[in-house]
């Protein structure tokens, strides 16, 4: 579409993650304002989307949407972010305490699994090594065989350590051995294997049969019979592993925990073997079985398919909020990214496998972020809602976009300001409520929430019309308003948008933060400061978050905070429901009692009420704030940035098609840089880090 006055004007709806990221790559050549020009529309007072946090009450204490902590594989990530605190850090006051990026991010390695064994609750503390490496810092690009030889190895380590690694061979065990050596032994005629079965038990020749399996992978033409083979490997390793373990499963620990992972490992590989995805990263996202269901599939053990008995499964789908409407008994998560999801966590990560904000999210990464796009001239319109996005008549560009302008500023020849330094150190911060001071008639508006669905607020409608206020759209709000906003593009496309709409799924989420007069020793808590998951509902996720005390500003500083999160049942009432969101707090907190009562002082044994000094509790129910899930059969209903179907419109969120296809920060830019490229006619995945794993940007 031709540009209206020799600019082409560019409107990017929604200032989440996915949206900075798609201004930053807008602007990111210093000869952008000569093509462009570009203008983000923010409902409410803040940016951030779900990574929004906000200040308030005493202290000015940080207020999360949830526990927001980034995983060491986000390579586009922490490049975005090293590129805005280095571009910030000249405007940024000398004695602000956070100036550079690894002043914001600091690295964490203790993470605890809950298992639940005969109604008690076990921890299971795993601390992972930290690597030399920097995230963000890109590479080379590992193939899926390559990532496969890793796992193996470290399976094989890992079972070399433990107390199985000992067993010596017994007489039957040496005829059934022999007997299945008998038949593979066609296939390793030729293959070099050269340690001999007698010198270790059945559990660690099948390791070495494996692994040289995946070495001779790799010179292979045709990788068909090697699955039959990995998969034959797999079964005699885990039955007669599974031989060994059943009789103590319950009360051997380590034993447990090594056939969880061993069989989900093995089993895993099994069936990327067998399914033919070893070659083609694309091809992963054609399992789109549920993958606790695909893993039965490929023969893993009830206990490592079931949800309650398996602490991997369980940690990892708590991750990601992988339940069907929140429902703990429906669990959903694709095979193909929970696959990725897995492999990247765990085997990509850099320097350490978490890395912790020192600051509320917002301060941390939004404000580095929006002060760069400041500088560089983005325009910000807050307070500005997207009520629909209006199709031309032959269905081939968006014509309009309507908003709601939600306020008036005292000086609407100025943009709205959106932060404040409550420290006085430099360290710019984001309000939890509007600074009513830039609002005419301010005070009208305490006490309603402007980022609500529901609000009974109403400001005066606009609309934006092409070739005049703009001449492309990056549609960059979340999956859950798009019934709402695109109703036009879900009727005129039903097989893309339409499909996309009933096919995806996003799901509520509830948060709880207390602040501590006592510390973690003093609670019980005998060990490090974890990272924990896959504990008891309804607030199945913990993260002792005290790091962040500094940056608040007590009068009497809290011995701790810490910060609780889990998925959260229900659907989208009426809009016309204005009670709800009281509601839905009121649950949480209702939730937040039980769990205090019933499951907290297992992890807490000398927890009293009476030490939480202040509490904050959020329901994230509104359409745009729902987790996007990728449950089974979902992967295929998503579009990619350039697949809206509309000439000027192009799409960014964790919700597309972006290559990854599983909620999180790393996505969410991805799309930022896709959408962007592609508005901008380049090659959607220029310029994207693609160092971790069968990423798909392009």
């Amino acid at each position: 579409m031709a540009p209206s006055d020799g600019l082409r004007k560019i409107a990017i709806l929604g200032g989440g993650v996915s949206g900075l990221a798609a201004a930053m790559r807008l602007t990111e050549d210093p000869e952008w304002k000569t093509k462009y020009e570009v203008t983000l529309y923010q409902m409410g007072w803040r940016l951030g989307g779900k990574c929004a946090s906000g200040r308030s009450g005493p202290g000015n204490r940080i207020e999360e949407h949830g526990i927001h902590i980034w995983l060491g594989f986000y390579e586009n990530a922490f490049r975005m972010i090293q590129q805005a605190y280095e571009q910030n850090y000249a405007s940024t006051a000398p004695t602000c305490p956070i100036r550079t990026w690894d002043q914001a991010f600091k690295p964490h390695s203790f993470i605890c699994l809950t298992e639940n064994i005969a109604d008690q609750w076990k921890v299971w503390p795993i601390e992972f090594p930290v690597n030399t490496g920097v995230p963000g810092s890109g590479g080379d690009v590992p193939t899926m065989l390559e990532f496969i030889e890793m796992v193996v190895q470290w399976l094989a380590e890992l079972f070399g350590r433990s107390k199985m690694a000992g067993h010596a061979l017994t007489p039957t065990e040496h005829q059934s051995h022999g007997a299945f050596l008998d038949t593979v032994s066609g296939f390793f005629r030729g293959i070099e294997h050269d340690v001999e079965e007698g010198a270790l038990n059945i559990g660690a020749h099948v390791l070495v049969l494996l692994r040289a399996t995946i070495e001779a992978a790799h010179k292979a033409v045709d990788l068909t019979p090697f699955g039959c083979v990995v998969r034959d490997l797999r079964q005699h390793f885990m039955n007669w592993l599974w031989s060994k373990a059943e009789p103590t499963l319950h009360v051997d620990d380590e034993l447990r925990r090594l056939f969880l992972i061993m069989d989900t490992g093995l089993t895993t590989i099994t069936g990327l073997f067998m399914e033919g995805v070893i070659t083609d990263p694309a091809d992963l996202d054609k399992l789109e079985e549920e993958y606790l269901l695909w893993l039965k599939k490929w023969g893993a053990f009830d206990i490592c398919t079931n949800i309650k008995t398996s602490a991997i499964a369980r940690g990892l789908y708590d991750l990601v909020f992988a339940y069907e409407n929140g429902d703990t008994s429906k669990p959903s998560f694709a095979a193909g990214p929970a696959i990725r999801s897995i492999i990247k966590m765990v085997f990509c990560y850099k320097g350490a496998i978490f890395w912790k904000m020192q600051a509320g999210t917002a301060d941390a990464t939004v404000t580095p972020i929006y002060s760069v796009l400041k500088q560089r001239g983005v325009k910000f319109q807050f307070f500005h809602k997207v009520l629909n996005l209006g199709l031309s008549a032959d269905k081939s560009a968006i014509e309009t976009v309507l908003l709601e302008e939600q306020v008036e500023l005292q000086n609407p020849a100025q943009e709205y300001y959106p932060m404040f330094d409550p420290q006085g150190n430099g360290l710019l911060c984001w309000p939890s409520q509007p600074l009513y001071d830039q609002i005419k008639d301010g005070e009208s508006l305490k006490g309603y929430d402007l980022e609500s669905f529901w609000t009974t607020w109403k400001g005066t409608q606009k609309t934006l019309t092409v070739g005049q206020e703009f001449d492309e759209v990056v549609l960059c709000i979340s999956l859950g308003s798009m019934p709402y906003i695109c109703p036009e593009l879900v009727t005129a496309f039903p097989d893309s948008w339409g499909k996309m709409v009933t096919t995806m799924q996003t799901v509520r989420t509830q948060a709880y933060q207390a602040w501590m007069s006592a510390g973690l020793k003093d609670l019980g808590w005998q060990q490090a400061s974890p990272v924990l998951d896959a504990f008891a509902e309804p607030m199945d996720t913990w993260a002792d978050m005290s790091q962040v005390l500094p940056r608040e500003t007590w009068p009497t500083m809290p011995a701790s905070v810490q910060y609780f999160c889990s998925a959260m049942p229900g659907g989208i009432p009426p809009q016309s429901d204005a009670e709800f969101p009281a509601e839905a707090k009121a649950a949480v907190k209702e939730n937040v009692s039980e769990f205090t009562k019933d499951s907290l002082p297992v992890l807490w044994p000398d927890y009293k009420q009476s030490q939480v000094t202040s509490e904050y509790f959020r329901a994230n129910i509104d359409p745009s704030e729902r987790y996007v899930l990728s449950v089974a059969g979902s992967t295929s209903a998503r579009l990619r940035a350039n697949e809206s179907g509309v000439g000027n419109l192009f799409l960014a969120g964790d919700w597309i098609d972006n290559g990854f296809n599983a909620g999180c920060v790393e996505a969410s830019v991805m799309s930022g840089f896709q959408a962007a490229n592609a508005a901008m006619g380049r090659d959607m995945k220029e310029n994207i880090l693609e160092a971790t794993i069968m990423n798909r940007p392009g």
